[in-house]
């Protein structure tokens, strides 16, 4: 079988996750290309926008907004493009993201216009030409923070739906389990999804709620825990309708996997490994919750076997050599972060993992299982196992505690990565011999013999 058709393989056999699954029963709202407002002249928008609601009652400030508006739409006109929508695509400030601002200060610059009361000038212009649906910026856009939540909840709020807003703001004001900053979020959420989709609440879809919350999972660093008050609040208002789901949850659970598709999920190449770490699930299955599994899953499939299959293309066998073991335990000694940086952009960083041995623990009870002795596709319950060594000890008598068990290991810690280093060693203990997992420690007086291969 050639890499790419076994790749093929491991994609049709990966099942979907749960937001893949909501993705396909609730489709959002396609974006539009053209729309009336868009498509009018320059005229038409300035006679718009100079009258209710988007006028304001303070004369110095209404004349420095129409100034702004001027920039814009000069600016904007500078872009090629038939509708300001493409224009505002064009431009490159969508794809800037929070740092849009650059790009029309570099257009004023080259037309002489280097005060920065005319950047502030041109950036509340865009907020009113935003509201007026005149363009709609990409949801990515607005998740990154291009604009300030209470400016573009004010706008639209003020000209677009100002009795939805009224009736959400009421609502998370009377609810007494919604706090004040998870109203602010509901409230910009909302915002920003009649920003980027145009309509009212009223015409929000349960499917424009998840790709907003998908494109803030891809855009931020952290994600607030609040997104479920903003569904529940949606809800209760009736935007969704009485046939929608009760709760986000919900509608994001796929329902448990099998242990097939819980390996599935890190699309492993190696059938043989693959096929191995789904009979240890099914192993294990009957002694453990289904958290649990998840839990044992992510750390065989994708911390362990995945990672060697990303640094070690091709590997396909689990007696690993000692260099590739220890630079596995290396890179699970970090973990990557991504942080918002000072530029405004995202980076990635590498920081300590703080549950490093919790990490390897199953990992090292999956060698204490599988025996070397033995090919890497012969099934879990074979001899070696768990279950088949329990029927050994019963018919031998042999005890719990007894160095019988681990036979089937022909060299001690020969293919055990841990038994060579299961930690680094300090400069004091480097000396000392080190038991591998065939040498069972010597029990305590009174005490209960600890298990074989506890280092």
């Amino acid at each position: 079988m050639t890499a790419a058709a076994n790749e093929a393989d491991v994609l049709l056999r990966t099942p979907p996750t749960g937001r893949e699954v909501a993705r396909a029963r609730f489709p959002a709202r396609p974006l539009s290309a053209v729309w009336p407002t868009t498509a009018q002249s320059r005229s038409e928008v300035w006679e718009w926008l100079t009258r209710a609601p988007f006028v304001v009652d303070n004369a110095h400030t209404e004349k420095i907004r129409r100034r702004g508006l001027t920039f814009l739409l000069d600016w904007l006109e500078a872009q090629p493009g038939r509708t300001w929508q493409e224009r505002w695509l064009a431009s490159g400030a969508d794809r800037a993201g929070a740092a849009w601002r650059k790009v029309p200060a570099r257009w004023l610059h080259a037309h002489g216009l280097v005060a920065e009361w005319r950047q502030d000038a041109l950036a509340s212009a865009l907020l009113i030409a935003i509201s007026a649906d005149l363009v709609r910026p990409t949801l990515g856009w607005l998740v990154a923070g291009a604009t300030g939540p209470g400016s573009l909840v004010r706008h639209l709020a003020r000209s677009r739906d100002p009795d939805g807003f009224a009736r959400l703001r009421a609502l998370c004001t009377a609810d007494p389990h919604v706090s004040t900053v998870a109203g602010s979020h509901t409230l910009y959420r909302a915002a920003e999804i009649l920003a980027a989709k145009g309509g009212t609440l009223a015409d929000v879809t349960v499917g424009d709620i998840l790709e907003l919350l998908d494109t803030e999972i891809s855009t931020l660093a952290t994600v607030s825990g609040d997104v479920a008050v903003f569904y529940r609040l949606l809800r209760t208002l009736g935007v969704f309708g009485p046939e929608a789901p009760a709760t986000l949850r919900e509608i994001r659970s796929a329902g448990p996997r099998t242990p097939d598709e819980l390996i599935d999920r890190y699309r492993l190449a190696c059938r043989p490994v693959r096929d191995l770490l789904v009979d240890y699930l099914r192993e294990r299955q009957p002694s453990l919750d289904y958290s649990s599994m998840e839990s044992l899953a992510c750390s065989l499939g994708s911390r362990f076997w995945r990672d060697l299959e990303i640094h070690h293309p091709g590997i396909d066998n689990l007696r690993l050599p000692p260099e590739v073991a220890d630079a596995w335990k290396q890179r699970l000694r970090t973990k990557p972060k991504t942080i918002n940086a000072e530029t405004g952009g995202r980076v990635t960083v590498d920081v300590p993992r703080l549950n490093y041995r919790e990490c390897l623990i199953p990992v090292r009870a999956f060698y204490l299982t599988w025996p070397s002795g033995r090919s890497t596709t012969q099934p879990v319950g074979a001899r070696g196992s768990p279950r088949a060594r329990s029927r050994k000890r019963r018919s031998t008598g042999a005890s719990s505690g007894g160095t019988a068990s681990r036979v089937w290991m022909p060299e001690p810690g020969s293919d055990c990565p841990f038994c060579r280093s299961w930690c680094a060693p300090s400069a004091s203990t480097a000396a000392q011999p080190r038991r591998s997992c065939t040498q069972p420690a010597r029990p305590s007086p009174g005490k209960r013999s600890p298990q074989p291969g506890r280092h």
